[in-house]
């Protein structure tokens, strides 16, 4: 079959198609090369040496991130945008393979973060404001607050210490309208060692759940009112009640302590009892010592029975004998 156009025509054809795809300010091509690699998606902007990109240029990935920024030598840099597929909005820094990594996230709910990150999420020190009027300034990890920062809660109060896991953990301060907590906390509520000063009173001791529970309460004055054992009865500290003294807590120490020491006392004299009535069977007060002396001694006769009645009494007996060993704790 014979071709339409000359030899000669279709050389000066290839080549000016191959300058228009090197040269033009913007394409589309599936998978383009890079000297970190390969992208998948398409590409429009500027080139440099074939596939490689080079100037300003949009990448439109195929799992539906959009990258846009001034590249080169087919590497991502500083000043480049990206939107996600849910429709998160990032500018800032990014790795030479485009990761981001510091620079400012507006997210479709209307939240908005600037710091670092790693893999997407905030990662590392950074400031995060939310609608709800949530706002927290210090570290994260996997986009969630960890290490130390300071956190304003939509209903106004402050919590300044440490997070783990987005919540408050280890040392910190929370501040109320009309009270404040410095002390332990643990799954986001007061646990552990704190001070606690309100309008009108200080409790000073130990805490459970953002309840009073072992605690000191003095006035505004610095009076001890009460020092003692407290009872959660609602959903909040201050409606937590008084329930027992320290001294009755000492009190009900001692008691608890003497009735454990008259046990401990009562089951030794049964157990007294019980070793003296095996040595009247025998007709003799015999002591485990001497009973154990026996006991060596037979140990290798052939008799073992027969050995003991001879050594040690005459009435011994296999079942008298597991009797006394047990007494004797052997």
């Amino acid at each position: 079959m014979k071709t339409l156009f000359p030899s000669s025509f279709r050389v000066s054809l290839t080549l000016a198609i191959c300058w228009l795809l090197c040269s033009c300010a913007s394409d589309n091509i599936s998978e383009w090369e890079t000297k970190n690699g390969k992208y998948r998606g398409a590409y429009e902007g500027g080139w440099w040496s074939g596939k490689t990109a080079n100037g300003y240029g949009v990448w439109y990935s195929s799992d539906g991130y959009v990258t846009a920024g001034n590249w080169v030598n087919g590497k991502c840099g500083s000043n480049f945008t990206r939107e996600t597929p849910s429709g998160d909005k990032f500018v800032g820094e990014m790795t030479s393979d485009c990761s981001a990594i510091n620079g400012t996230v507006n997210y479709k709910n209307g939240d908005r973060y600037e710091g670092a990150l790693s893999n997407g999420l905030p990662s590392g020190f950074g400031n995060l404001s939310k609608v709800n009027g949530e706002k927290y300034t210090g570290n994260f990890s996997n986009g969630k607050y960890s290490g130390t920062g300071s956190l304003i809660r939509p209903d106004g109060s402050k919590y300044v210490g440490n997070f783990s896991k987005g919540e408050f953990s280890g040392k910190g301060v929370l501040t109320h309208s009309n009270w404040a907590y410095d002390g332990d906390f643990e799954n986001n509520m007061m646990n552990g060692k704190g001070v606690l000063t309100s309008q009108n009173f200080k409790f000073i001791g130990e805490f459970k759940n953002n309840h009073l529970y072992h605690v000191s309460q003095y006035s505004a004055n610095g009076d001890l009112l009460s020092k003692g054992i407290w009872k959660a009865n609602g959903s909040t500290w201050e409606q937590d009640t008084f329930l027992k003294s320290q001294a009755q807590i000492d009190q009900d120490s001692r008691i608890e302590a003497q009735r454990k020491e008259k046990e401990a006392r009562e089951s030794e004299q049964r157990e007294a009892s019980k070793r003296n009535d095996f040595w009247k069977v025998f007709g003799k007060y015999a002591t485990c010592e001497e009973f154990d002396r026996a006991r060596k001694k037979c140990s290798t006769a052939g008799d073992y029975t027969k050995c003991m009645q001879i050594i040690y009494a005459s009435d011994y007996s296999v079942k008298s004998g597991r009797s006394l060993e047990s007494s004797c704790g052997f």
